[in-house]
């Protein structure tokens, strides 16, 4: 109670919120260093990420040296360039690092967002006549621009909640003042500070990034030129420790599963991840660890974050995510590794994860997998029940998908190849959108592409067709997990609960609940725990 009447205390003083001190002053100072490093990240990285995606080349560099600047903590950074001549400018020392921060996500981004371009709107530009630079202005670049300014707001959440650093290094900024009132709200021998004298945020907060290692806060003094360089050995030696292997080409790791009580969830900030998420933190913490949440839309970013540690749990698609590694190990070309057999996909999965320190649970019932519908009536009348019989009645089919679907082997080659259904187009509408179903319904289009989880179907009265040849990949829903923070067993015990209840019509309901009534994930998720008996009342 001393610490919140303390900090309450300090809140309502008038002259903490006024003069070149004050909170207002300091908010100033904060946004604007923030605004100069993310103007000065996006002038580095943008421009390279946007050749580089043209050219289709250098990839693997871009993305495996932005894996590296995130796996260096700003903090470690900072506090090396102090002990450089540099270090006794410290404004610039504190640019540099968070640049070097800021530059990843903005460089990975931009570069995925180039290369997800329709390679056919690419080659028809070409087939015009327009020029490179004509192509990358006119074309790439808008198309592109969705998954840069997520890059863009990606990189500015971080920098604002790691400018703070600032006071370190004698600059300004929010951090003067959190580094102020640190001492009192976290007394010599108790409590737990970030490395910046950040307040630690509260439980099941979404956070932006966890630091690779804590330091005890000490109040008052000017750290010395030695004690400096013992403090960065020091966080240095504690980074490799916790981060484990991070290079590609290595063993089996052998060290004993983690059992960390602080625990980080990562959710790939859709529906469904969010409510799996939050699942996961729920029964975490019955089980009695403490969980933040964390949003990250790009498994390029969020699964180096779950090898060295600043994400523990996730949760992922056992095919796809598969396939992803493969790809991730072997290059971009790699025969892809998941296929309709479970066990089969568990088995390559596990075997791709566990050199990166990554511990893949069982899975559950639930699956997520692309699914093909018709309208009730068009499968009564032609007596539809699977995707056999679409292809035994030889009915023409135009599908309502996403543009990839041309060319993926899952959509319209595989019912073509693997079911002999006549596909004499394809409406690109989108996978599982309002529109696509509004074309099927309507008549415009025979058959749509969703997933098995698509809650909203009877909506449009439709219905979705067996996959009886198992086309799909199997894609069941499965916790990964970082072995060396959170591999131990209650863990595993804490989340295998929701194996034994949580069926893929389970996760459709909860995705209706949350798109189309409007409900919170963690309302959903605790209202159906509860309704399970995996979590107590109230």
């Amino acid at each position: 109670m001393n610490a919140l009447s303390d900090t309450w205390s300090w809140l309502t003083t008038a002259a903490h919120w006024s003069g070149p001190d004050g909170v207002w002053h300091r908010l100033g100072e904060h946004l604007f260093l923030t605004a100069v490093c993310l103007l000065i990240s996006c002038l580095i990285a943008l421009p390279v990420a946007l050749v580089l995606g043209h050219l289709g080349k250098g990839g693997a560099l871009a993305v495996n040296l932005s894996n590296v600047g995130r796996a260096v903590p700003t903090f470690a950074v900072l506090v090396l360039l102090l002990l450089t001549p540099i270090g006794t400018h410290g404004q610039w020392s504190t640019i540099i690092a968070l640049v070097l921060f800021a530059v990843p996500p903005l460089l990975t981004n931009a570069y995925v967002g180039m290369r997800e371009v329709d390679r056919d709107v690419v080659r028809a530009a070409r087939g015009m006549g327009m020029t490179g630079r004509q192509m990358l202005v006119g074309v790439e670049l808008p198309l592109a621009l969705p998954m840069i300014l997520t890059g863009v707001r990606i990189a500015a959440v971080q920098l604002v909640a790691t400018a703070t650093l600032a006071a370190l290094a004698g600059g300004g900024g929010l951090g003067r003042i959190i580094t102020g009132l640190q001492p009192r709200l976290h007394p010599a021998g108790g409590g737990r500070s970030d490395p910046g004298g950040r307040l630690r945020a509260p439980r099941r907060e979404p956070l932006r990034g966890r630091s690779a290692a804590r330091s005890a806060a000490r109040p008052g003094g000017r750290v010395n030129r030695v004690r400096r360089t013992l403090a960065a050995l020091a966080l240095l030696a504690a980074t490799a420790c916790d981060q484990g292997p991070s290079l590609e080409n290595r063993g089996e790791v052998t060290a004993p599963p983690g059992d960390s009580r602080e625990l980080t969830v990562g959710s790939a900030g859709f529906t469904e991840s969010d409510l799996l998420a939050q699942l996961y933190a729920l029964l975490l913490e019955h089980a009695g660890y403490s969980t933040d949440l964390i949003s990250v839309t790009n498994r390029e970013i969020y699964e180096p974050a779950l090898e060295n540690g600043q994400i523990d749990v996730v949760p992922e698609y056992a095919a796809t995510f598969a396939d992803w590694l493969g790809a991730k190990a072997h290059g971009a070309d790699a025969k892809p590794v998941g296929s309709p057999d479970l066990t089969t996909t568990m088995k390559a999965l596990r075997e791709l994860a566990a050199p990166r320190g990554l511990t893949v649970l069982d899975p559950g019932r639930a699956v997520d997998q692309n699914a093909f519908a018709v309208t009730a009536a068009y499968a009564k009348k032609h007596g539809l029940r699977t995707l056999s019989d679409v292809g035994a009645a030889k009915l023409p089919v135009r599908l309502a998908a996403g543009d990839e679907c041309v060319q993926r082997p899952y959509c319209a080659p595989g019912l073509r190849s693997t079911y002999g259904i006549d596909v004499v187009a394809v409406d690109p509408k989108g996978v599982g959108t309002t529109q696509a179903k509004q074309a099927v319904q309507s008549g415009q289009d025979q058959m749509v592409l969703t997933t098995t989880t698509d809650a909203t179907l009877d909506q449009f009265g439709l219905v979705l067709l067996e996959d009886d040849k198992k086309l799909q990949n199997a894609d069941y829903v499965v916790p990964v997990v970082n072995r060396a923070r959170a591999g131990s067993a209650g863990v595993r015990d804490a989340l295998g609960r929701l194996n034994t209840v949580l069926t893929t019509a389970d996760l459709a309901s909860m995705n209706e609940q949350v798109d189309s009534w409007r409900r919170l994930p963690e309302d959903v998720a605790r209202t159906y725990l509860e309704a399970k008996r995996l979590l107590p009342k109230g």
